[in-house]
């Protein structure tokens, strides 16, 4: 697999596991509260959103009819209260997105469709919307309009190829809205949105040209970004480096994969039976063997874990997508520079921080870049900035996403947590770090009209959800007029 291809399976699969999970947990409910719904929602919304970005149109589709299933239970005081129902999608559901995702580690593409359980989130959903009041209905038809919207697709490079670029038609269907990306491992790094920065403008779809010489086209600082990694196409390399141990380890890709595969076919084995296993401890395997197995899974887990080294590559050549679809569709100019991106980072942690990236280069993109007219009446460059930093600092992983836009309006937020209930005391006595904590609440969000991007109060949840869930601290940072940083520190 080609680096985001690999990326979006090995984030898929952490967000399935996620939600198999807590299917466990919640197992015998007799309803589901917000809290249910929220978190489903969140997992539905990023798998959404990186299906559609990979062209995985079958999983894309069902996403989102279930993400439109899932809105209809959002809003306080509302439940689930058919829950068996709800399991059965959710899980014939999950089921689905594992079994076509596994296509990818057989170098096949996911095409199959699930018609039949489509229906039933049709069905299911045609019955919400159904006793919805008046004012829901609106709110439903704002969020989710038929109306054909333009996206950029990443299409993977042919990695057994001899090193040349992929061809520059997509699949039937796609052509129009789909962008170029080449994918070789040899050359992924050097891949930077600036390369627009001399540009005349214009926001086309076009081929996105790897670094040749290692020096144009980088906002890295690295002397060299360009330059191939040892063995980069046939193995990995592992371990603490020579500097620090004379032990080195290397795995072959072949072996990888087939760790991992094994990894996770066991972590569905073990979910499956915890959730068949009754309250006395019968079922078809006993609970004593579940722990065994459970044994098995923690050692597997940790050997993935001493094994698995990744970097931020893959995730900052996601960023610029994001940042190329959104420029276009906005009809904004943007630059978005990257540093650090070859810090060292834990496997499964990279896949988690890549989600919550997403959702703060949206808000920036969205919310925060004003357009060229606005930027020019401003005095600002007609070009927005994005700085995308990751960095070790102390023994710490730290991240930070600086725009030079319009900053954050805490009074645009206070009114709208004001109209859905949520202050505790009087507007003016909340201070600029309470406002900030406000926009981290799931269901609040300034924009008025929702789009593509922002509007159903979903992304600053994902990245609380995530800094917390890592055990990380947050911090937002914003000038009127002059930008927002915002820092995950883990």
């Amino acid at each position: 697999m080609d680096p985001m291809t690999e990326l979006f399976y090995d984030e898929s699969n952490t967000i399935l596991q996620e939600l198999r999970k807590g299917m466990v947990t919640c197992k015998g409910m007799p309803v589901y509260g917000q809290d249910i719904v929220q978190s489903v929602f969140r997992c539905v919304h990023t798998l959404k959103a990186s299906s559609t970005m990979m062209m995985f149109e079958n999983l894309s589709q069902l996403s989102k009819s279930l993400e439109q299933m899932l809105f209809c239970f959002r809003g306080e005081g509302k439940e689930i209260a058919e829950t068996q129902r709800f399991d059965d999608i959710l899980v014939s559901y999950v089921d689905f997105f594992e079994r076509e995702t596994d296509q990818l580690t057989l170098g096949k593409t996911p095409e199959e469709r699930a018609d039949d359980l489509a229906e039933k989130i049709k069905a299911y959903t045609e019955e919400l919307t159904g006793s919805m009041e008046e004012d829901e209905i609106e709110a439903y038809r704002q969020h989710y309009s038929t109306q054909p919207k333009r996206q950029i697709y990443y299409i993977a490079g042919d990695t057994e190829g001899d090193g040349a670029e992929t061809s520059s038609e997509p699949e039937k269907g796609k052509k129009e809205d789909a962008i170029q990306m080449a994918a070789e491992p040899d050359k992924e790094d050097g891949i930077r949105a600036e390369k627009k920065e001399e540009d005349d403008g214009s926001h086309a779809s076009q081929k996105v040209p790897a670094c040749e010489s290692g020096t144009a086209g980088s906002a890295s600082d690295d002397k060299a970004p360009c330059a191939a990694k040892e063995q980069e196409n046939s193995m990995a390399t592992f371990g603490k480096g020579s500097d620090n141990s004379p032990k080195r380890y290397v795995i072959s890709e072949n072996k990888r994969e087939m760790l991992f595969r094994g990894i996770r076919n066991l972590q569905r084995m073990v979910n499956s039976l915890e959730y068949s296993v009754t309250e006395e401890g019968t079922g078809e395997i006993t609970l004593e063997q579940l722990e065994k197995l459970r044994d098995i899974e923690r050692d597997l887990v940790q050997v993935k874990k001493y094994l698995t080294k990744a970097d931020f590559v893959p995730v900052a050549k996601k960023m610029e997508i994001v940042v190329e679809e959104m420029s276009m569709k906005l009809g904004k100019r943007v630059r978005l520079l990257v540093k650090g991106e070859h810090t060292p980072i834990d496997f499964e942690m990279r896949e988690k921080i890549s989600n919550a990236l997403i959702h703060i280069i949206r808000n920036a993109m969205d919310h925060g870049i004003e357009d060229m007219d606005e930027r020019e009446r401003m005095g600002k460059a007609p070009v927005g900035l994005i700085k995308l930093k990751f960095a070790i600092e102390n023994g710490a992983l730290r991240i930070s996403v600086k725009d030079d836009g319009r900053g954050i309006d805490t009074n645009a937020i206070l009114r709208k947590a004001e109209e859905q209930g949520m202050l505790e005391k009087p507007a003016s006595e909340y201070t600029r770090d309470e406002a900030y904590a406000l926009m981290l609440k799931s269901g609040v969000t300034t924009t008025e009209i929702p789009n593509d991007y922002s509007g159903r109060g979903v992304g600053m949840d994902v990245i609380a959800h995530t800094v917390e869930e890592l055990g990380g601290k947050l911090k937002i940072t914003s000038q009127f007029d002059e930008g927002t940083t915002i820092t995950m520190k883990f």
